[in-house]
């Protein structure tokens, strides 16, 4: 089964731009933790992202990420929810023993300069 652990950033743009419907036809299952559920229903956010959670589709589901502090300097410069997904992709992966893979442009690219 192909699964993915997301944060906000592909989410938001994928529901912006009318194309989140790609995700299922890639992933079976879409895991976010409650930091990103927060981020895409808070009053910041555009009305079309609070809307689409408020009936979340089948293939995601909202997980509580583990809160034990991490001594990773490079998790401290991330945000809540994406140190949130990539918490909740190691500890999803150590339950199950397979492999997990973490959704995010942003954490992308800072982890790669």
């Amino acid at each position: 089964m192909r699964v993915v652990v997301a944060d906000a950033t592909p989410l938001h743009y994928l529901i912006l731009i009318d194309a989140v419907d790609v995700l299922p036809r890639i992933f079976e299952k879409i895991y976010i933790p409650t930091e990103v559920r927060d981020e895409l229903t808070c009053q910041a956010a555009p009305s079309v992202l609070r809307s689409w959670m408020q009936q979340p589709p089948l293939w995601l589901e909202i997980l509580v990420a583990a809160t034990a502090p991490t001594e990773d300097s490079a998790l401290q410069a991330l945000d809540p929810g994406e140190r949130a997904a990539i918490i909740l992709a190691e500890s999803l992966r150590s339950i199950s023993g397979t492999s997990r893979a973490y959704f995010s442009l942003q954490a992308r690219n800072a982890f790669s300069s």
